[in-house]
């Protein structure tokens, strides 16, 4: 189904998700059926969830769709310059070495939540792997929308990215998923 906007149906049903890792300290809503999985950078340098859509077949190396949450602490980045505008930039710079990388829009947005917070939406589309660990693998389109902002002393990343040809499928319940983010 195509809505007015020209983008799949969002899925209706989802479940909520609270964090168990005091440093996370979130909760939001997610696409029921989905699994999750809370991960740690090295050190501490970042605390994120990551939301993915179960495979069908186990042994299927293929990517799948994912929506991530990352919680960093300014005290722990290694940018020298500690912005929204730098964060933003670095990330562009890392996507940017994908082949075929380019940046389809980039905006200032408000989140539900977060009005009194400065945020930056990006969509960007670029070249990937569409296996992991495969040497048949073949390079496909893949899109990703990221929203960043700080709040308090940490900067926070929302990311959902998919196989161009099926991003529409998830990018409302992303919406929901930012619209629904609660820092606790």
């Amino acid at each position: 189904m195509v809505n007015s906007y020209g983008c799949a149906k969002a899925p209706d049903n989802f479940q909520k998700y609270s964090s168990n890792d005091p440093e996370l300290n979130i909760s939001l809503d997610y696409i029921s059926g989905w699994l999750h999985a809370e991960q740690k950078g090295a050190n501490g340098s970042f605390n994120q969830v990551v939301f993915y859509k179960p495979k069908v077949d186990k042994k299927d190396t293929s990517k799948v769709a994912m929506m991530v949450v990352t919680v960093e602490p300014i005290s722990k980045m290694t940018l020298e310059e500690k912005t929204l505008q730098s964060v933003t930039d670095y990330l562009i710079a890392k996507r940017m070495k994908f082949q075929s990388a380019k940046v389809i829009s980039r905006s200032d947005i408000n989140i539900k939540n977060f009005k009194m917070s400065a945020a930056v939406e990006l969509l960007l589309s670029y070249r990937t792997l569409d296996k992991l660990y495969v040497a048949n693998s073949k390079l496909i389109m893949f899109k990703e929308r990221i929203v960043i902002f700080q709040y308090q002393d940490k900067f926070y990343t929302l990311r959902y990215e998919n196989k161009e040809e099926e991003f529409d499928k998830f990018n409302k319940a992303f919406s929901r998923l930012i619209d629904s983010l609660i820092i606790k």
